[in-house]
């Protein structure tokens, strides 16, 4: 039988294999350090009795004094010695670093918190070749521009602060932790849900400290009875520990591992070669999935990427994935040949075609149609490139992409009109660029004239393709592939004219509400609202809010969802699980993002005024989850830049949210992370001219 110290090294070993792993460093990490003039890195007591020396010079020290109080005090009395004192204490001498530190940063750690206010990573990062750059980051500086990284890089986020920051600014006092934890702060709230939903390996920390502590403390709660342990399995590296903190631990799913940092060096992490390899190989697959999304995507590259044909899900109302028209689950429709013959009449000519436009209502099947028209241009050899929601692309790009290939090529794009006016632009130049040129956009019949402008087309005339109510073959097609996937409900007991008859009730509406209202017997909207309402209040407060993000068309990750519930710990995670088990919510094979199984179904559930009743909290939540995740550097057409300024638009917040105030809520609580940007006070001051404090709207215009 394996012992449990094996058991442990082999999920350590599988967890660092997939790049999940976080480290997490306390103030007894650095110890075997030396600073400049070759003094090992003082201990908390050590620290303590020198700041005493600053604040209190010739007076015996107190053996009760804290290290909060005592740096208190000697940045009011002596800020100046106090820099000097802690630049030369704190500054780590490359020189003084053992080796085993530079075994710790060398794993492919996914990113690294320390409560350290030394310097370490920078002085290992001159005497060792490391397979990444470390990009330190304070948490308490005022540049929350920094809050993304590359996946190139290793991020060290000093929690505390940093040596070159205003000592006002740092974090040792009690009063300190207060003034940290009065407000959400995005870098402890980032540190939160990676210790919910990854693994850590804490090591030279108990755990005690209070700004630590409140967060970690969201894996206390592991939900009801039946509650499954989805909080990964952590480490805590430490040589002693008491009885009671093990146990108390313990329930927080984090083993106790009785050594030394360096012992643990030496023995753990230098036996995870594999692992470590393996590691490295994802962390370099995201890197290359990064630089990836700076360009469009070929439909050839996506079918790789998407494994095996799915489930059924789509026939019980879920969006469309490759595999549903892979495996004939999405029936073929007579206006697929229509869509088909005009797109290969267009990539034959010998001048430049008009784009294409695939339009109808809401849930009619606009997406398969598309879908199936990229899969028909792939299969013929013909490089198609995909764009949709997910895709993070510079406009130039594309662009150069098309004058680059040579031969006919397709570029199709689903749900184009959340790319506003670069599609104008894309429809104007892409199939003028040369022949042989296909560009295809699919978008609903309301929002044609508004994103495809005539006056803005410069007289380009775009050929429409509207796709029709359910047929009465297309009828008996569903049917058929209802009945092959067990998948025809109510139905099953009927006969085929019964069945037909069903369908033809509905066929004046969508595909997809024809589907649902014809397979449960019940109109879409009532069960739309009582899957809502027969949730959990937890449950229903997440869902609500992927719901609120699937209805303008966009995914939200696990840790923006965690940060939008304002709650990181297992009951959260099962009850996002649970969501996902029973497909009311579905993950995105791309991003790891989550949806509603169609955004039909988001947008009935907003329809509802009770549900709408709610949505201040759930609203407020996802803007302050999505301006957390945006990267300053990156351009305005950035996905996740994109997804902000939908959500941080006022007149959508203003439309949405039934009380103004929920509206100033939203905005207020993403002021620390925005304030360096002109279009969050551009959009705060056009609300406030909307809502007649002129007062208000002035400054913040000025402010823009």
């Amino acid at each position: 039988m394996d012992h449990p110290t094996d058991a442990l090294k082999q999920r350590l070993a599988s967890q660092m294999s997939r790049g999940e792993l976080v480290l997490f460093l306390g103030a007894g990490f650095s110890l075997d350090a030396r600073d400049r003039r070759g003094e090992h890195l003082p201990s908390s007591l050590q620290l303590t009795k020198e700041l005493w020396q600053v604040a209190f010079p010739g007076v015996a020290f107190d053996t009760h004094a804290t290290l909060g109080d005592t740096f208190h005090c000697a940045s009011e009395n002596a800020k100046h010695k106090l820099d000097v004192l802690l630049r030369r204490r704190l500054s780590v001498d490359p020189d003084g670093v053992p080796e085993y530190y530079c075994l710790w940063l060398s794993m492919p750690w996914h990113r690294c918190y320390t409560l350290n206010v030394d310097d370490l990573e920078v002085a290992v990062q001159q005497v060792a070749q490391l397979p990444r750059r470390l990009e330190s980051k304070s948490a308490v500086s005022t540049d929350i521009e920094k809050l993304s990284s590359a996946p190139s890089q290793l991020e060290v986020v000093h929690l505390n602060g940093m040596l070159g920051d205003p000592v006002e600014m740092l974090t040792f006092s009690e009063r300190d932790y207060g003034i940290r934890l009065s407000t959400p702060d995005p870098w402890l709230l980032r540190a939160s849900a990676d210790m919910t939903g990854r693994p850590v390996v804490y090591v030279g920390t108990e755990l005690h400290e209070p700004t630590l502590w409140q967060h970690i403390e969201g894996r206390a709660s592991r939900g009801g009875r039946n509650a499954r342990e989805l909080r990964p399995g952590s480490y805590l590296v430490i040589p002693e520990l008491a009885r009671t903190r093990q146990i108390l631990l313990k329930r927080l799913n984090v083993d106790w591992i009785p050594m030394s940092a360096q012992e643990f060096a030496n023995s753990w992490l230098a036996n995870m070669g594999a692992a470590k390899e393996d590691g490295f190989r994802t962390i370099a697959a995201l890197t290359a999935e990064s630089a990836r999304q700076g360009r469009p995507q070929l439909v050839s590259e996506l079918l790789q990427k998407e494994k095996g044909s799915g489930g059924k899900e789509y026939l019980l109302g879920q969006q469309p994935i490759w595999g549903d028209l892979l495996s004939e689950r999405a029936i073929r429709r007579d206006c697929d040949q229509e869509i088909y013959t005009t797109a290969t009449r267009c990539l034959a000519a010998s001048e430049a075609c008009p784009p294409l436009v695939i339009t109808g209502t809401a849930g009619v099947g606009k997406s398969t149609a598309l879908m199936r028209l990229a899969l028909r241009l792939n299969g013929e050899g013909i490089p198609t490139y995909w764009i949709d929601e997910r895709t993070n692309l510079d406009p130039y790009v594309l662009r150069r992409t098309v004058a680059d290939a040579t031969g006919p090529v397709a570029v199709l794009v689903d749900d184009a009109d959340l790319w506003g006016r670069t599609l104008t632009k894309w429809a104007i130049e892409l199939p003028n660029i040369r022949p042989n040129v296909l560009f295809v956009v699919a978008l609903r019949a309301s929002r044609i004239d508004a994103v495809l402008d005539p006056r803005d087309l410069s007289g380009v005339e775009p050929i429409e393709i509207v796709i029709p109510l359910l047929s009465d073959r297309d009828i008996h097609s569903l049917l058929d592939v209802l009945d092959r996937e067990n998948r025809l409900g109510v139905l099953k007991g009927k006969s085929d004219a019964q069945r037909v008859a069903a369908f033809r009730r509905q066929a004046g509406r969508q595909l997809l509400v024809a589907m649902i209202q014809a397979t449960s017997g019940r109109r879409f909207g009532e069960k739309v609202f009582e899957e809502f309402r027969e949730l959990q209040q937890e449950a229903q407060f997440i869902y609500g809010i992927v719901c609120v993000v699937s209805s303008q068309r966009y995914t939200i990750d696990r840790s923006e969802l965690l940060l939008a519930c304002g709650k990181s710990d297992n009951s959260t995670l099962n009850a996002i699980e649970a969501l996902h088990r029973r497909h009311l919510i579905v993950r995105d094979t791309r991003h790891a993002g989550y949806a509603a199984r169609h955004r039909v179904v988001a947008e009935e559930l907003l329809r509802n005024a009770e549900f709408s009743a709610s949505l201040g909290p759930m609203v407020k939540g996802i803007v302050f989850a999505f301006a957390s995740h945006v990267d300053p550097r990156a351009a305005k057409q950035d996905r996740r830049w994109r997804r902000l300024i939908r959500f941080m638009n006022h007149d959508y917040l203003m439309r949405i949210m039934v009380d103004v105030a929920d509206v100033r809520d939203a905005y207020e609580g993403v002021e620390q992370l925005l304030s360096h940007e002109h279009h969050y006070w551009l959009q705060r001051g056009s609300m406030e001219v909307e809502e007649g404090d002129l007062a208000l709207a002035t400054n913040f215009l000025e402010q823009a």
